[in-house]
C-alpha cells in the first residue's frame, strides 16, 4: 500500500464515509481517489477494526504507523480441496524424479477428477500449500564465487545425419548465479573422463575460475555423501589443487542449495 499513499486528511475520510453508509463506489468519488486505492485502504482498516468508528479515534501519527505495517495474510485451508491437499504431501518426492513435472501431476490429477482444477489454479494451489509448510531464505551469491555444475535430466540422443546412428549423450549444464552465466555441452557420460574436460571447457568459455564449484553429490566427484564433510575423489582434488579453487558439493537431498537452476 506503500504506493497509495494519500494525505491523512483524505485517508480519515474513507472510514468515515464508511461510516455514514456511503459505498465504496461513491467513497471513491468523494475524495478523488480510485476504487482500487479506496478498497485496498478499507479493506485493510475491516480486516483489524470491528468498528471502524475506532479508526477515527486514532492520532494521524499512530494511524500513520499503522499504514505503513506490512500486510498480514493467513492461509486457511479450503475443506473442498482436501483431497487434493493429501494428494500434494507427495508430490515432493515425485517432483525430485527425472521426467516429474508439475504438469505430469496435475494430468494424473484430472485423470481421476475430469471435473477438477485447471493447470493454472492446481499450480496456484500447490504454491500456496509449499509456502505455508516451507521456510525459504534468499540466498544472495557474490560475483565470481561460486560456480553451479550438473548432468540435467534424461540423456539426450545424436543422429548421425549420414549413417543414421543414434548416440546417447549426458546433457551438461554449468552457471554462475550472480550474473546468470550459462554454459552447456553434450558430454559423452558422467564418469570422470568426460566430467573433467565438461569443467574445463566451462572454465575456459567464462574466462576465469571461481573460488568454488558447486555439483550435486555425483559419483563423479564425491567419494562418500555426507550432510557436513563430504570425501572428494582424489582425480577431482587434482582438478581444484590445478586450478587454485575446491569443490563444495550440495547437500544431498537439497536442491535449492543451487537455487539458480529454478
Amino acid at each position: 500500500m506503500a504506493n497509495l499513499r494519500k494525505p491523512m486528511f483524505q485517508i480519515r475520510r474513507l472510514p468515515e464515509l464508511k461510516v455514514q453508509g456511503k459505498s465504496k463506489r461513491k467513497i471513491a468519488t468523494v475524495p478523488r481517489l480510485s476504487r482500487n486505492t479506496v478498497q485496498s485502504y478499507l479493506d485493510s482498516f475491516e480486516g483489524h477494526f470491528p468498528d471502524l468508528s475506532e479508526v477515527l479515534l486514532w492520532s494521524d501519527e499512530a494511524l500513520d504507523r499503522f499504514i505503513r505495517l506490512p500486510a498480514k495474510t493467513e492461509t486457511v485451508p479450503d475443506p473442498a480441496h482436501a483431497g487434493l491437499y493429501r494428494l500434494f504431501e507427495g508430490y515432493p518426492k515425485e517432483l525430485a524424479r527425472t521426467g516429474v513435472s508439475r504438469y505430469t501431476l496435475w494430468m494424473e490429477y484430472r485423470k481421476v477428477n475430469p471435473e477438477g482444477l485447471k493447470y493454472s489454479q492446481f499450480c496456484t494451489l500447490f504454491r500456496t500449500w509449499q509456502g505455508a509448510r516451507k521456510t525459504v531464505m534468499h540466498l544472495e551469491h557474490k560475483a565470481g564465487e561460486k560456480l553451479f555444475v550438473d548432468f540435467a535430466g534424461k540423456k539426450l540422443y545424436l543422429t548421425n545425419a549420414i549413417t543414421g546412428e543414434v548416440t546417447a549423450v549426458e546433457f551438461f549444464v554449468a552457471i554462475l548465479p550472480c550474473s546468470q552465466l550459462c554454459f552447456a555441452l553434450a558430454a559423452g557420460s558422467r564418469q570422470k573422463a568426460d566430467f573433467i574436460p565438461a569443467l574445463q571447457k566451462t572454465l575456459e568459455y567464462i574466462g576465469g575460475v571461481p573460488q568454488a564449484i558447486v555439483p550435486d553429490n555425483l559419483k563423479t566427484a564425491v567419494t562418500k555423501a555426507d550432510r557436513y564433510e563430504p570425501q572428494i575423489n582424489e582425480t577431482m582434488e587434482d582438478f581444484a589443487s590445478h586450478y587454485k579453487t575446491c569443490f563444495l558439493p550440495a547437500r544431498a537431498g537439497k536442491p535449492k542449495d543451487k537455487a539458480k537452476w529454478t
